[in-house]
C-alpha cells in the first residue's frame, strides 16, 4: 500500500480548471488496488473546487502543508502567529497590491485589493468573478486581526520573490506561485518549515507508514520539497525544468494522460 500525492495545479487538473477522464480513472483504479490517495495542494481547503473533491480522495493537505484532514478528521494544523501577520502585512503595504490571506474557512483581500485581482484572475484564468479562481473569497475593508491565517498569495508585486522574503524575515518562505506561467512577481507567503512534506509526513504517520510508503506526483515551485520528500517522485511531463531534475520518473503531459501513465507505469494501478 502506497499513499499517493497529488498537486492540483498543473498535475491533476490543468490551468483551466479541467481534470483529464483518465486522471480521474487512474485514482478510483489506484484506490481499489489499495493505495491511499491524497491531494496536496498549495490552496486551502475551501479553495479546491468541487469537481476535484467528488473524486473522492481519501486525503488532503492543503495550505502548503499547515492544514492536513484525513477522511474528514483534521490530522495538523498549524497557523501564522499573529505578531508575525501583523509584521508582513506592514512590511508588505504598498508593494502586494493583491494580497490574499488565507483561513480553513475563507480567503480575505482588501476592498482595495480585489480590482488588482480580478483584472489578474481575468487575463491568466479567463474568469469573470475572481471567486471562479480563487474560492471562498471575502473583501474587507483591511487585512488586519484577521486569526488563525494558514497562509498568503498575491500576484504582480513590486518586488521579486527573493526581495521579499529577504524582507519578511526568517520566519516566513516567499515561493514563486505554481499557478500559469513563471513569473517572479507573483508568489505565496507560508511559515518557514511548514511545507508539503510537513503535511505529508504528518498524514504518513497518521497511517502508521514512512516517506518510502509515498508517491508524490507534481510539476512546480512549491512541489520542490514534495518531490524530494517522497519516496517515488513523479513530475508530470508538462513540469518545470527543475521538478523534473528532482524526479524520479517523468510521466506525459498532464493532457496527455500523465497521472494514469505515471499510475501505470509503477504497477499503482
Amino acid at each position: 500500500m502506497k499513499v499517493i500525492f497529488f498537486d492540483i495545479d498543473g498535475t491533476l487538473s490543468n490551468f483551466e480548471g479541467v481534470v483529464p477522464a483518465s486522471a480521474i480513472e487512474g485514482v478510483k483504479l489506484a484506490q481499489k488496488k489499495g493505495n491511499i490517495t491524497a491531494l496536496c495542494s498549495g490552496r486551502s481547503e475551501n479553495q479546491i473546487d468541487s469537481h476535484i473533491l467528488d473524486i473522492g480522495f481519501d486525503a488532503i493537505v492543503s495550505a502548503a502543508g499547515a492544514y492536513v484532514t484525513a477522511n474528514g478528521q483534521v490530522v495538523y494544523e498549524e497557523y501564522i502567529d499573529p505578531l508575525e501577520y501583523a509584521s508582513c502585512l506592514k512590511i508588505s503595504q504598498g508593494i502586494l497590491p493583491d494580497l490574499c490571506v488565507q483561513t480553513v474557512g475563507e480567503v480575505f483581500i482588501s476592498n482595495e485589493g480585489y480590482d488588482k485581482l480580478a483584472m489578474f484572475t481575468s487575463k491568466v484564468a479567463n474568469a469573470k468573478d475572481p471567486k471562479d479562481a480563487v474560492g471562498n473569497l471575502v473583501k474587507l475593508p483591511s487585512l488586519d486581526g484577521i486569526e488563525k491565517v494558514q497562509k498568503m498569495f498575491y500576484h504582480n508585486a513590486k518586488v521579486t520573490v527573493d526581495e521579499l522574503s529577504d524582507m519578511l524575515g526568517d520566519y516566513f518562505t516567499v515561493t514563486e506561485l505554481s499557478f500559469g506561467d513563471p513569473d517572479p512577481y507573483c508568489g505565496e507567503i507560508t511559515i518557514n518549515g511548514v511545507v508539503k512534506s510537513t503535511g505529508m509526513e504528518k498524514l504518513l504517520s497518521h497511517y502508521g507508514l514512512n516517506r518510502q510508503d509515498s508517491v508524490a506526483f507534481g510539476d512546480g515551485p512549491n512541489d520542490v520539497d514534495m518531490m524530494e520528500y517522497a519516496g517515488l517522485s513523479i513530475c508530470m511531463g508538462n513540469g518545470r525544468d527543475e521538478i523534473k531534475a528532482l524526479a524520479d520518473y517523468i510521466t506525459s503531459d498532464i493532457d496527455n494522460d500523465g497521472i494514469y501513465n505515471g499510475l501505470e507505469h509503477f504497477g499503482l494501478i
